[in-house]
C-alpha cells in the first residue's frame, strides 16, 4: 500500500521559506522589486506543489539514499533537491536543499 499524506519537518519548512526569500526577494535592500522574481518564485512553488502531491503515491520516485541515510531518497526539483522517506502510511519531507553539482540531478530551470 502507498503512503496516503505528506508531512514536512519544521527544517524543511524553514529551508522552503530561504528558498522562497532567495529567489522573490531583491538581491540589495536598496533595489526595487522585480516582478519577474515574484513570478519565479512562485513557478518555483507550483513546480515544488505538484512534485510533492505525486510523492504519497509513487514514494519510488526519488533516488535511495542509503549512503547519507538508511530510508532515505531524494528528487531533484531544478536546482534544489528534496530529501524524504517514508514512515508508516505517510511520506514525510525532511530538508529541501541546493543539489550539488556531482549529484546526478539536472540543473534545469
Amino acid at each position: 500500500m502507498a503512503p496516503r499524506t505528506i508531512l514536512f519537518t519544521f527544517q524543511s519548512c524553514a529551508d522552503l521559506n530561504a528558498i522562497w526569500e532567495a529567489i522573490a526577494m531583491p538581491r540589495s535592500p536598496w533595489s526595487a522589486y522585480d516582478s519577474a522574481r515574484l513570478v519565479a518564485a512562485e513557478r518555483f512553488a507550483e513546480r515544488f506543489e505538484k512534485l510533492v502531491e505525486l510523492l504519497p503515491k509513487h514514494p519510488e520516485i526519488g533516488v535511495a539514499r542509503d549512503d547519507l541515510h538508511a530510508g532515505l531518497s531524494s528528487v531533484p526539483l531544478g536546482r534544489y533537491a528534496i530529501y524524504y522517506r517514508t514512515r508508516g502510511d505517510s511520506v514525510e519531507v525532511l530538508r529541501v536543499l541546493r543539489a550539488a553539482p556531482d549529484s546526478g540531478f539536472a540543473q534545469s530551470g
